[in-house]
């Protein structure tokens, strides 16, 4: 992952719906969208749900670590998957973050 954002693997997530498909939140599990924002408050983050400004694809605003960036999730993809890889990236942010505190900065200890 550069720079640490979030790089969701598009090419497995599984197409859910055919060509012509409308992002709508509806189609999010209610439990998944809750424990997205559940996850990321309590890592520190924030999450903002939304659609591109065309209206053709969710739009997900991602905090962390006073970074911050936009995901696009195509209507045809699966959100509740890219919503529990979401969740497993700010899980191994944090564990990244915790595992450089540990170590010696600018060449001390």
């Amino acid at each position: 992952m550069p720079n640490g954002k979030f790089h969701p693997s598009k090419n497995k997530r599984s197409i859910r719906k055919g060509p012509g498909s409308v992002a709508d939140w509806h189609a999010a599990q209610p439990d998944l969208l809750r424990d997205a924002i559940e996850k990321a408050s309590f890592h520190g983050g924030a999450l903002r749900f939304g659609y591109s400004s065309d209206g053709g694809a969710y739009a997900i605003g991602v905090y962390f670590d006073g970074d911050h960036f936009t995901e696009f999730v195509r209507p045809e993809e699966d959100i509740d998957l890219f919503l529990q890889e979401l969740m497993d990236w700010y899980d191994a942010e944090v564990l990244k973050k915790l595992h450089n505190a540990g170590k010696p900065q600018n060449g001390q200890g």
